[in-house]
Parts: C-alpha cells; sequence; structure tokens
C-alpha cells in the first residue's frame, strides 16, 4: 500500500462546505483512480486542511496529487490559496482493529 498525505494551510470558508464539496465533486473522481483504497479528510484547529489517500500502488497515488492539485485550483479557490504540503511513502506498518477492516 502506498499512502499520500497534503495538508492546505490557511484555509478559508466553512469546513461544512468544503465537506460538500469535497465529497460531491473530489470524491467520485478519486475513487475512480486505479488501485484507490480509501481516503481520509480532516480540518486541523489551527486552519488546516489535510487529506490523506490510500492506494495500491505509487503510480495510483501519484494520478491522485494530480488529481487533487488540478481540481483544488479549479473548485477551491477561495478556500485554498497555495500548494499542500506533500508526504507520500510505502505504508511499512497496517494493523486495523478486528472486525472492523473492509471486505474486499
Amino acid at each position: 500500500m502506498y499512502l499520500v498525505i497534503r495538508k492546505y494551510d490557511d484555509v478559508r470558508g466553512s469546513v461544512e462546505e468544503l465537506e460538500k464539496k469535497l465529497a460531491e465533486g473530489f470524491l467520485p473522481l478519486i475513487e475512480k483512480t486505479a488501485g484507490f483504497i480509501d481516503y481520509y479528510n480532516f480540518a486541523t484547529k489551527d486552519g488546516s486542511l489535510v487529506a490523506i489517500s490510500v492506494f495500491e500502488s505509487e503510480a495510483g497515488a501519484k494520478e491522485s496529487t494530480s488529481l487533487a492539485a488540478y481540481w483544488v485550483q479549479q473548485n477551491l479557490n477561495g478556500f485554498i490559496s497555495q500548494p499542500p504540503k506533500i508526504l507520500a511513502g510505502d505504508v511499512i506498518l497496517h494493523h486495523p482493529k478486528p472486525g472492523l477492516a473492509k471486505a474486499s
């Protein structure tokens, strides 16, 4: 598995509006990316927005990062004014709580 974290600082606007835009606009796109496994998004108390994407391989993760950059520029211009800080790498340990793992 390969994981990508994108952290957007100084995000403006309401979390509810961002959540709606992401759920209706971005999530359907990223779900179609090759090797997609999971997606998380959360707002921090200091005004940042953090997205965590999990893929089967680095290739899908790279594709999602390009997709996210384009989508954010086109759809979240009033909320996000600068590129994210990106962390990415191979998952070296994954341990879901027994009984909570998704069925394949």
